[in-house]
Parts: C-alpha cells; sequence; structure tokens
C-alpha cells in the first residue's frame, strides 16, 4: 500500500476528532475523510502553492493516498508575476515529491488586462479538464473554504445574482467527462487551515496580488467583509436561504422546462420566447439561469430583457452572446469550434455544442472528416452559409454547426438531406424539433 513521509497512526482517530481539544490538523483530515470519494476514484488536488492548497494536498495525501486511492497534484501556471510563478510551481513539485504522490503542471498563460480574474478562472478550469481528461481522474479536490464562500456569496450580492448565484460554490459540480470537483473544505474557516499549516510545518508561498484592491475580491476579503460586524456569518446565512429559495425554484423551473427550454449544451441553450415571457420574472429568470451554458448574474439578465423583447443581439456577462431568431431566445458560450475528427465508416462522431452524433453508414470511396462549418464552404454551387440561412439555423449557432468532409471539401451539411451517394449514408439520428428540425 502506497505510504509517504507525512503519514501518522490513524488507529482512534475517529474518537478525537470529536474532543473538544480537536486540532485544526484532524478537522481537516476529518473533512477529507467526509467527502464523497470512492475506493476505486482517481483523484486530483488542485495545488496553487499557497497555504490553503498545501495543506489540501498534504491532508488527501495523508488520508487517501495512504489507502491506497491514486493521488494526483494539479498546478495552474499562468506565468502571471514571472519568476513569482516558476517558484509557486516548483514548491508545488517539491511538496508532491516528498509526499511521494505525481505532480502534473499545466501551462495556461493569461495576459493582464481588463476581466483578468474571470479569464485567469475559466483558463484554469480548462486546464483542470485537460488534466483529468489526460490522466482519468474522477474528482478534483478545491481547497475553498468558508471564507471564500462568504467572500463569494457577498461578490455575488453585489453583482446582482439570483438564487442560483447567491448559494455560493457549490460542494460537489461536475468539471468534464467522468470528473466533479470537490470541495470538502467549505466547513472550515480560514483560521483552521492557518492553524493546520503551522501544526503540520508546511511550507507555501503567499501570492502578493491577493493583496491588490483592484480585484474585487481582496476587496471584499480586506476591507468590505471585516467593515461589516458578523459579516462571514451574515454572507453565509445569505448562502443558506438562498439555497432554499434555489430549491423552490428549482422545482417549479423543472415544470416549465420541458416546454420552454430546447435545446441545453455545454455550449447553447435555447428557449420558447413567447412562453418565457409569460413566466413571472424572476421565474423567468431562474429558468434561463438554470439552463444557461454560463452562470448568469443579475446584470446579464437585465441585458437579456430587451433582446427577450424583440430587441438586437446582444453580449451579456458571462460571456454569454444573446440573440433572438424567430420565436427562439438563443443564448451561447464563447467557445471554440470544435476541432476536425476522422469520420470511419460505418461509425460514428459526436458534436457536443449541439448534443448531436452524426452517423455514418454503408460505405466509403475516401476519407471523410467531421468538422464545423467555415465561411467559403460550398456544395456544389450553393453556399453553405445560404443552406444554413434556408434551413432557420440561427447565426449564433453556425459556427458550430457540423458539416463531413471529404478530399475535395464538403460533402454533407447535417440536417439539409440524407447522403446516400455511391453507398454511403451520413444522418443525424435524431430527428426532434429541439436538435435537427428547422429552428423558428
Amino acid at each position: 500500500m502506497p505510504c509517504h513521509p507525512l503519514a501518522e497512526e490513524q488507529h482512534g482517530e475517529s474518537k478525537v476528532v470529536h474532543n473538544a481539544q480537536v486540532t485544526a490538523s484532524a478537522q481537516v483530515r476529518q473533512a477529507i475523510r467526509s467527502a464523497p470519494v470512492a475506493a476505486s476514484e482517481r483523484v486530483g488536488v488542485a495545488c496553487s502553492g499557497g497555504r490553503d492548497s498545501i495543506v489540501l494536498l498534504a491532508a488527501v495525501a495523508e488520508v487517501l493516498f495512504s489507502r491506497g486511492i491514486p493521488v494526483r497534484a494539479v498546478h495552474v501556471h499562468h506565468d502571471l508575476r514571472g519568476a513569482a510563478s516558476d517558484a509557486d510551481a516548483t514548491l508545488v513539485r517539491r511538496t508532491a515529491r516528498r509526499l511521494g504522490i505525481p505532480c502534473s503542471v499545466q501551462r495556461a498563460p493569461v495576459a493582464a488586462g481588463p476581466g483578468l480574474e474571470a479569464r485567469a478562472r475559466e483558463a484554469r478550469y480548462e486546464a483542470f479538464a485537460r488534466v483529468a481528461r489526460r490522466h482519468g481522474l474522477t474528482a478534483l479536490l478545491l481547497a475553498h473554504h468558508a471564507d471564500d464562500q462568504a467572500e463569494t456569496v457577498v461578490m455575488r450580492v453585489l453583482r446582482g445574482a439570483g438564487a442560483r448565484g447567491l448559494r455560493g460554490m457549490p460542494r460537489v459540480r461536475p468539471l468534464s467527462g467522468g470528473c466533479r470537483i470537490l470541495r470538502p473544505l467549505l466547513a472550515l474557516r480560514r483560521k483552521d487551515l492557518e492553524a493546520a499549516a503551522t501544526e503540520g510545518g508546511l511550507e507555501w508561498r503567499d501570492d502578493q496580488s491577493n493583496r491588490d484592491r483592484r480585484f474585487l475580491r481582496n476587496l471584499v476579503r480586506h476591507d468590505v467583509l471585516p467593515a461589516l460586524r458578523g459579516g462571514h456569518e451574515r454572507a453565509l446565512s445569505i448562502s443558506r436561504r438562498a439555497e432554499a429559495a434555489y430549491e423552490a425554484l428549482d422545482a417549479a423551473s423543472r415544470l416549465l422546462a420541458s416546454e420552454i427550454v430546447r435545446i441545453q449544451t455545454p455550449v447553447f441553450a435555447a428557449f420558447d420566447a413567447p412562453a418565457l415571457r409569460e413566466l413571472p420574472d424572476a421565474l423567468a429568470f431562474h429558468v434561463v439561469e438554470n439552463a444557461a451554458p454560463r452562470a448568469l448574474t443579475g446584470a446579464a439578465w437585465a441585458a437579456l430583457r430587451p433582446v427577450l423583447a424583440g430587441g438586437p443581439a446582444a453580449t451579456l456577462e458571462g460571456p454569454l452572446d444573446a440573440s433572438l431568431t424567430g420565436e427562439a431566445l438563443w443564448l451561447a458560450a464563447r467557445a471554440a469550434p470544435q476541432e476536425s475528427q476522422p469520420l470511419t465508416v460505418p461509425g460514428t462522431a459526436d458534436v457536443p455544442a449541439l448534443a448531436w452524433r452524426v452517423e455514418a453508414a454503408g460505405r466509403a470511396t475516401t476519407r471523410l472528416t467531421l468538422r464545423c462549418w467555415r465561411p467559403g464552404d460550398r456544395i456544389g454551387r450553393a453556399t453553405v452559409a445560404s443552406l444554413l440561412k434556408r434551413m432557420g439555423v440561427p447565426p449564433i449557432v453556425r459556427p458550430h454547426y457540423p458539416i463531413v468532409c471529404d478530399g475535395n471539401g464538403p460533402v454533407w451539411v447535417a440536417g439539409v438531406l440524407p447522403h446516400n451517394a455511391a453507398g454511403l449514408e451520413l444522418r443525424v439520428p435524431s430527428r426532434d424539433p429541439a436538435t435537427l428540425q428547422p429552428w423558428s
């Protein structure tokens, strides 16, 4: 059974954690034991090199790795602070090596400038997903704690979030494929992790940018919450009340979703606009928020209302692109078109942006490739753009719309006609109105 240098005798420890003299380190270990991690899982630990994530990494190695569960440290290098960023990565590698676990350092450069926090977060989660896919991780643990949760709630209050946003960070949520994100330390305070780091004699690095008040989280952490009497407790109380409100709205919105939500994928959401207009504002917001491919803030909803009423397309916070095509309201997350992929015959290829599966049957006389539409594509004398327009495919969807090419260019556009020349048949098996038929 694998072990590591910080492992210690755990016999009788379950009694210790209930004792009034429980140590901070024991609280952290108990939080890890309570996390929904099965013995068959492959676990990643997001580690920036800061105190909180180093405490989490050491505890996970001690509690899970020592039980034979594969554990991997995951560090994302944004290259924002030059030599300091390199030193963060070096510390994480050294700590992982000392604990006897592998480490993945994933580079995800982010340029300084407006929206840095949001851009860095998006790049970080994309990097997490890449590592999870590469190493078959089923759970990725993050070190967010109760103080982080309070800060998140206050930030979302200031941004006008709805019930879903005011709940704060979820303990469990999907990441990519079969991997999910777990936040096992949300019940602990920052002071608990500080004490655990001291008790364990752990080494960590301080990020000086965490004191920069130009970033909203730092302003909330250092100025807003300390100025409020019982600020953390009040913020966490908001989170609990929002959870109850969210559950009620969620139940109502799920009853309506089958009639209003036309499509919901990681990139797109489409809604029956007339039906959405008939709902009370708070419920309409929740229906859209629940299906949107990115979190919907109050400011985003305010900007979306004119689009829903028939106004021009708009870009919302998120970022999300919104447009009205006929009687369908569309939301699209910013995402690069899917890369080209070979299409074997017989065989299938997925189009995640539209939740489609393209099927090839029969025989092919040449190699086929599935890719997204590109400006200038033609089939015979017709441009693919004109075919998509004729079908009613919204402009917001076209960059992700699948076509099949052979060595000479496009030969088929999903939804135009089944392609069965020379014994080859290409089709999208699902033909329900929410996916293949022309959108109104």
